[in-house]
């Protein structure tokens, strides 16, 4: 049995942020837990036109939702990050500031508890830590794009930045080595261990041998919206009829843990253009130096370069130089994609266990499209991207449209291609959602309820979607989720 003052399970964004800071606070000894993960090609870890290679490499859990009925029953890739960094290992590095409709979301679900202010001041600290970088080069199609979107109504273009460091990808990770009182142990977490009603370490998993780390301050709980409420379902934490089903002792009749998935679906509107140079996944000699020494150049493209809200925020655009569905493993066609999404989608799925094992992936039934209202939502987002093609100066540079195709005009053969081609954006929250309360699986304070000394700090608290993607807002969490414990470790 191994010993630590605070252990923090997951070392994603929210874990990094999390174990640094009660490190630094409470000046004590910190163990992240993190299953362990043989690194991809160093090309693809650190060139962020390439980031697409991390997904299905080494570095990606690569799960798999159950067939969606309303998406032609396929079942969706989901990927999320494996090693140290988690999905912000593997992931676009958008770094997209919480908007006031986030803060005022959140504001309520905590019955006030947490103010516009303390939120603000939260995220303006993560930012001077992490220093998200503005792009330095931007392809033709997002240049023409950013000028077709200005003036257009309900419009706020963006040119996304970034979590790079001098046109390079970052992993928040590197935050761990910053602090000689964190040690990071590279195993699975099978469940949290209790004494009575007080959690005090976790049970751990590595190949076929288990162990137990044991903490005398706490344990977090940073794993994301998938792991954090499958490691509570097996700790005895969620339905009770469905954890007696793989005979697992009920500790807390919890039936909110799991429920309330929200993601963003994105469906990408792909057209054909007259540019004479593709991107592509095959940079010149040129490119290569050009980014070894300027840290710019396509090299330095993140691919979803940029994009923003539309329609007072109702909708979401990731726009792309590439075919969205063909890139990266084809490159030849000239191409650029508008992808859009539904950005406070109604639709709820669920986590649930398949097994009681900690490497066996849980069940993801995300639920897409459920409520008919992200339906239509959807439809009007994908005749914005039409609108956007025709403004200046991308009308007299886009020769056709790919996908869905401009003979898909009704609403019902839009919907037909959605149903078809609409993919996850990558952003899974809201299975462990905070709220005021007695149903909520999670306090203001961040304290599981039922529980002392076990808390939860990543993208599973939110009660809904986040505007956009979400890494900044979860890493605001972790920051507040760390003042609030070192608080309450502090005072006793």
């Amino acid at each position: 049995m191994n010993e630590a003052e605070f252990i923090v399970v997951g070392a994603g964004s929210a874990g990094c942020v999390l174990a640094t800071r009660i490190a630094r606070s409470l000046r004590c000894r910190v163990v992240v837990v993190e299953p362990p993960a043989a690194a991809a090609p160093q090309s693809d870890r650190e060139r962020p036109s390439r980031w697409l290679h991390l997904l299905k490499s080494s570095e990606d859990w690569d799960l798999q939702t159950d067939s969606v009925a309303r998406l032609a029953n396929r079942s969706l890739d989901w990927p999320r990050g494996r090693g140290l960094g988690g999905s912000g290992r593997i992931n676009a590095m958008i770094w997209f500031p919480p908007t006031d409709r986030d803060w005022k979301m959140l504001q309520a679900a905590t019955g006030g508890r947490w103010s516009i202010d303390m939120m603000n001041s939260s995220y303006e600290s993560v930012v001077a830590e992490v220093k998200p970088e503005r792009p330095n080069w931007l392809s033709d199609a997002s240049q023409r794009f950013v000028r077709a979107a200005e003036g257009l109504a309900g419009a706020d273009p963006m040119v996304y930045q970034r979590l790079n460091r001098d046109g390079r990808r970052w992993n928040p990770a590197e935050m761990l080595a910053s602090d000689k009182r964190i040690q990071v142990v590279r195993a699975a977490v099978h469940s949290v261990i209790f004494d009575h009603d007080r959690a005090k370490g976790v049970r751990v998993v590595d190949g076929s041998s288990t162990g137990e780390l044991v903490a005398s301050k706490g344990v977090a709980l940073c794993a994301g919206a998938i792991a954090t409420p499958s490691i509570l379902m097996r700790s005895g934490i969620g339905a009770g009829d469905a954890l007696a089903q793989h005979g697992i002792n009920v500790r807390i009749d919890q039936p909110n843990v799991g429920e309330n998935l929200r993601d963003h679906l994105i469906m990408p509107v792909v057209f054909h253009t007259k540019s004479s140079i593709p991107f592509s996944n095959k940079p010149t000699l040129r490119d290569v130096v050009r980014w070894q020494t300027l840290g710019t150049g396509p090299i330095a493209s993140n691919i979803a370069e940029c994009g923003g809200l539309f329609e007072g925020g109702r909708f979401q655009v990731h726009l792309t130089p590439t075919h969205y569905l063909m890139f990266p493993e084809h490159d030849s066609t000239s191409a650029m994609t508008i992808g859009v999404n539904v950005t406070d989608p109604a639709s709820r799925g669920s986590i649930a266990l398949d097994s009681c094992r900690a490497h066996d992936p849980p069940r993801i039934s995300p639920n897409y499209l459920h409520d008919g209202g992200d339906v239509e939502g959807t439809i009007q987002a994908v005749r914005l991207a039409r609108t956007l093609a025709t403004r200046h100066p991308l009308c007299d540079w886009v020769d056709s449209e790919l996908l869905p195709g401009i003979k898909r005009d009704t609403d019902e053969s839009i919907a037909r291609s959605i149903s078809r081609y609409a993919q996850t954006l990558y952003h899974p929250v809201g299975t462990c959602a905070v709220g005021s309360s007695a149903d909520a699986v999670v306090s203001p304070d961040f304290a599981l309820r039922g529980c002392e000394r076990l808390w939860i700090a990543d993208a599973s608290l939110f009660p809904r979607m986040t505007t956009g993607n979400p890494n900044a807002a979860v890493m605001t969490l972790a920051a507040m989720a760390a003042e609030s414990i070192a608080g309450i470790v502090d005072g006793d």
